[in-house]
């Protein structure tokens, strides 16, 4: 993994990342502050010191978390030992059609930033454009954030 670009531009609210794997190329790119949930979420910094490896820190209700991007198989997103796969332009998440806490959560609640799709083995839960608050609202499902 070869971080290519990074663009961190705090004054005009944006970021961009580009990341190049052994068989693709990957853009990733969001807002530096924005809200989630009606709380504000900072993007405090992002670290490429370590080798094979992209961490993401964030502040969100006062708690400071870091997200680490690394190759594995492809891009992999990861906090604490939950993980994400990038798979064509979004990060993907399966939720398991037997977890039933958290397929009543899916169906009850609209979610902005991930798009939902039933399956036969239960949901595919993916990221849309703002890939940081896609991830975030994943999180939420799976109780590792709070709000």
């Amino acid at each position: 993994m070869i971080v290519q670009n990074l663009i961190y531009n705090r004054l005009g609210n944006s970021f961009s990342l580009m990341i190049e794997l052994q068989n693709e190329m990957v853009q990733l790119h969001d807002e530096v502050h924005f809200s989630f949930k009606g709380k504000p979420v900072y993007i405090s910094g992002i670290s490429t010191l370590e080798k094979d490896k992209v961490i993401i820190g964030v502040m969100f209700n006062n708690i400071f978390f870091s997200i680490e991007f690394v190759e594995d198989d492809g891009l992999t997103a990861v906090y604490k030992d939950f993980s994400l796969k990038f798979i064509s332009n979004w990060f993907e998440y399966n939720l398991d059609k037997d977890n039933f806490g958290e397929i009543m959560k899916v169906v009850n609640e609209k979610y902005d930033f991930i798009s939902v799709i039933k399956d036969e083995n239960g949901y595919k839960l993916r990221t849309k454009d703002s890939f940081l608050k896609g991830i975030l609202e994943i999180l939420s499902i799976k109780d590792l954030i709070r709000s």
